[in-house]
């Protein structure tokens, strides 16, 4: 069942079960997953659901833990699931001290102070949002004229994603389906993504420089021709050389950005 989710959790889950099991292929019946909520199908008549305390109907007991209920026809069990912070994410966020950084999670708070001593002091800390709660804080944001870049690593941020200015989804294995985004980063680069932004505004500036550089050319060009001053031989050169120094320029400038 849980093979089957594209779930960060539910990834976990597998990988654990796996390590403590011989993985064995059966097909599955009925097999659903609702976002945010959780996944469940049938196998041999009986249904297995697993996911939020409410999809399977369970009672959770400990507010501050992060936990991932199962109901087998109705036996109930549950996953813990402790976390840990990806490597090279603490040097990252020192990297990001110029954007407002905002945490919205659809987990409990649990982990609120531990995320205080790495985000800037003036990040916003949001815990126990649903998928609709993450979609409204991106809309509210950008009612104040913020421009939005979300990361998200799973369906429950599917709507979040698409309604950001730039939606990043991070993803464990980039061949699997993930949510409607503009980009996917594998989860082992994210601590890269300052290098990312950097070569993107650089990316934007060179292309800024060589449109401005090419659109001034074909002017003056444009200019000798016609005023009659320009042969057609010396413009059939003039043509090419434009799209060759263009390049040239782009090139150089990668270069130097290096």
């Amino acid at each position: 069942l849980v093979n089957s989710s594209t779930h960060p959790i539910s990834r976990m889950i597998s990988s654990y079960l796996k390590t403590k099991h011989s993985f064995i292929s059966i097909p599955l019946e009925h097999f659903e997953e609702k976002k945010g909520k959780g996944i469940s199908a049938v196998y041999k008549g009986k249904k297995y659901q697993l996911g939020s305390a409410e999809f399977c109907n369970a009672q959770k007991t400990i507010q501050d833990e992060t936990s991932s209920f199962v109901s087998i026809d109705g036996r109930q069990g549950r996953f813990i699931i402790s976390t840990s912070i990806r490597s090279g994410i603490d040097s990252l966020l020192k990297n990001l001290t110029k954007y407002q950084l905002h945490v919205i999670s659809g987990d409990s708070s649990k982990d609120k102070d531990r995320l205080k001593t790495l985000f800037p002091f003036d990040s916003a800390l949001h815990f126990e949002y649903s998928p609709k709660d993450k979609l409204n804080y991106i809309q509210e944001l950008q009612s104040k004229g913020k421009f939005v870049l979300m990361i998200g690593d799973g369906l429950n941020d599917a709507g979040a994603l698409s309604k950001a200015d730039v939606g990043i989804a991070v993803s464990e294995d980039i061949f699997r389906f993930t949510p409607s985004s503009d980009a996917i980063i594998e989860a082992n680069k994210l601590s890269q993504l300052d290098e990312l932004l950097k070569t993107s505004a650089f990316s934007k500036t060179m292309i800024t420089i060589c449109m401005v550089f090419s659109i001034t050319y074909n002017i003056v060009g444009l200019s000798f021709a016609i005023t009659g001053n320009l042969s057609p031989l010396i413009a059939a050169i003039l043509m090419p050389l434009s799209s060759i120094t263009v390049v040239f320029l782009s090139t150089f400038l990668a270069v130097i950005r290096k």
